[in-house]
């Protein structure tokens, strides 16, 4: 709040006393201004929250590497066959086995990454879910409109192929 209103970027709306006033458009503008400043400051904790499973609302920008989250199932919560999905940032969930499960994918990923292979969908698709992947630099997979890093599928890799362990 102490930048919004003394930062660079602080709203220049002011009368001769230095008092902000606002049209209604420029306190709309400001006030998503201070939304966006707030956003920023709590990210590293709205992130931390989200990831451990909190019900937080992340809000990430577009240009910005998805996030995943592993969330397992008790025998008494099976959601629709599943014993556990990975959710993304942008909330989209996938399942954690099977055909389109994202721990076959994760392995397909690492039988690319020793060799420096990468994929691009050229007929053959690789699936998660009901989305078709993209491409895989080595760097990024790039699947739907997510853009996650090989470090963020890492971040998940032993919760899921742990969960898809216990599955079985």
């Amino acid at each position: 709040m102490d930048a919004w209103q003394n930062g660079p970027d602080r709203c220049q709306h002011l009368d001769t006393a230095g008092t902000p006033i606002h049209t209604f458009s420029d306190r709309w503008h400001c006030e998503r201004q201070r939304e966006r400043e707030e956003g920023e400051a709590t990210k590293v904790e709205q992130i931390e929250a989200w990831k451990r499973g909190e019900n937080v609302r992340l809000q990430l920008q577009y240009s910005e590497p998805a996030l995943l989250r592993v969330r397992t199932f008790g025998a008494d919560e099976d959601v629709a066959g599943f014993v556990g999905r990975v959710e993304t940032s942008m909330d989209v969930q996938v399942p954690i086995s099977g055909p389109a499960g994202a721990a076959r994918l994760f392995r397909f990923l690492v039988a690319l990454k020793p060799s420096g292979r990468t994929y691009q969908s050229n007929g053959h698709s690789e699936r998660i879910g009901a989305f078709t992947v993209t491409s895989f630099d080595g760097e990024t997979l790039i699947a739907g409109c997510h853009r996650i890093t090989w470090e963020e599928i890492l971040s998940v890799s032993d919760a899921l192929l742990a969960a898809e362990k216990a599955a079985s």
